[in-house]
């Protein structure tokens, strides 16, 4: 609801929501305060350009006000809002609404379609399941999870944070030191570190990055994915063990740095995450990059220091966007020959430290547009001395790695007469 609200007012026709009514007259707020939804009644309420008495007073076919909807369905809190004697307590996250808005072009529909999209999706939006884990609510934990809620309640929207960097690990001098003083304590006692339950309704947020106690949480709650706009997700160096397969649902996640954990295996809901640019998996014990196949926004994808026997799921002719692909430090014994395919955004290749015995010669492709420039294979058990020798040139950069790609390019012809004299 609020990225509509947001471009009415970019189109100056934020005053269509006061006619976007259905056929008993009831308007936005009026179908929110009849399914409680709070938060879209405070948004709808609050939303800057919007006339909060105007939509208090509108009124329906039967003469009822949005309050009057609130006090017929018995939603204490909307009354109370409405009122004004609400009590200062966090709000039940109602869940992302984006599917309640996916498909709507504004951009590309009459006003008539607008006002009638706008109201499917309050209804959509006011019948949408809850998120929210049952229970009572409690107060934040953690004094950067409060600072953000309490941000959240300001009316300006630019006063809310977006960004939310929690550590709890031991510090040290310096950021190595820190790490390996952190990966040398115990970890905690089973049930002894939680992370704050109010951290999932920090809805606003677009960057978490997380830094606990080594040890302290073998698993990323489901609950993240309560975090519908996230960007940004930072989880490195927890020794995390699973992904959840809700990451899925964060739609616009478009980096994912979760290196020096213990995954695995990637979730296959990280296939829906199709937004996607940069993934740093490095130094964990995947096998397979297999739910990765459907991702072709990926600009840099580092998995160095896996259990990988291969490059399986990553789909080369659909990824014209990757610059950065680095997988050293694996078991990967075959390099598809579609890798030439990359040539026209491929900057960086590291598959140093693996098991290749021979390359593809297409692997010359990747000088054809010079784009190409870095170019790692070292420590592989690559048998032609002659292609071995190159690698090795190509490791200086600049016209070595040139000349090797174009002795890479060379030998695939001269393998093509071979077959044909056959």
């Amino acid at each position: 609801m609020e990225m509509i609200l947001d471009h009415l007012k970019r189109m100056r026709e934020l005053d269509q929501i006061y006619d976007c009514v259905d056929t008993d007259d009831r308007n936005v707020l009026m179908m929110a305060a009849a399914r409680g939804q709070y938060r879209m009644v405070k948004l709808l309420s609050t939303y800057q350009g919007l006339s909060k008495d105007r939509l208090w007073r509108a009124k329906d076919a039967g003469g009822r006000t949005a309050r009057d909807y609130a006090v017929g369905r018995k939603h204490k809190d909307i009354i109370d809002f409405f009122d004004g004697t609400e009590v200062e307590v966090e709000e039940v996250d109602e869940g992302p609404t984006e599917h309640v808005e996916r498909g709507i072009d504004l951009t590309k529909v009459s006003a008539r379609k607008v006002k009638n999209a706008t109201a499917a999706a309050a209804e959509a939006a006011a019948g949408a399941t809850k998120s929210a884990v049952e229970g009572p609510i409690t107060e934040p934990l953690w004094p950067e999870v409060k600072a953000v809620l309490e941000a959240e309640k300001l009316p300006d929207r630019t006063s809310w944070l977006r960004d939310l960097n929690v550590t709890r690990r031991k510090a040290a001098a310096d950021g190595d030191e820190a790490d390996a003083e952190a990966a040398a304590l115990p970890p905690p006692l089973p049930g002894s570190f939680v992370i704050d339950p109010a951290l999932w309704r920090c809805t606003t947020l677009n960057v978490l990055k997380l830094q606990m106690p080594v040890g302290a949480i073998i698993a990323l709650p489901a609950d993240v994915s309560r975090l519908d706009i996230l960007s940004t997700l930072i989880i490195a160096g927890n020794m995390i063990q699973s992904l959840p397969e809700s990451i899925g649902d964060l739609k616009h996640l478009k980096v994912l740095e979760a290196g020096n954990n213990a995954l695995t295996a990637l979730p296959d809901g990280l296939s829906r995450c199709e937004a996607l640019e940069v993934i740093d998996v490095s130094h964990n014990a995947l096998t397979t990059l297999m739910p990765l196949a459907p991702l072709k926004q990926l600009v840099s994808l580092h998995a160095d220091s896996n259990q990988l026997t291969s490059l399986d799921g990553l789909t080369f002719s659909e990824l014209e966007r990757l610059v950065d692909l680095s997988c050293s430090g694996n078991q990967i014994s075959a390099l598809s020959p579609e890798i030439g395919l990359l040539a026209g955004s491929l900057m960086t290749l590291n598959l140093s430290s693996n098991k290749l015995t021979a390359v593809p010669a297409e692997l010359g492709q990747l000088g054809k547009k010079k784009k190409l420039q870095k170019l790692l294979l070292g420590d592989n058990p690559i048998k032609d001395p002659r292609v071995k020798k190159n690698l090795k040139k190509a490791e200086k950069g600049g016209r070595d790695l040139k000349e090797a790609l174009k002795f890479l390019e060379k030998s695939a012809g001269k393998k093509g007469k071979k077959k044909g004299r056959r």
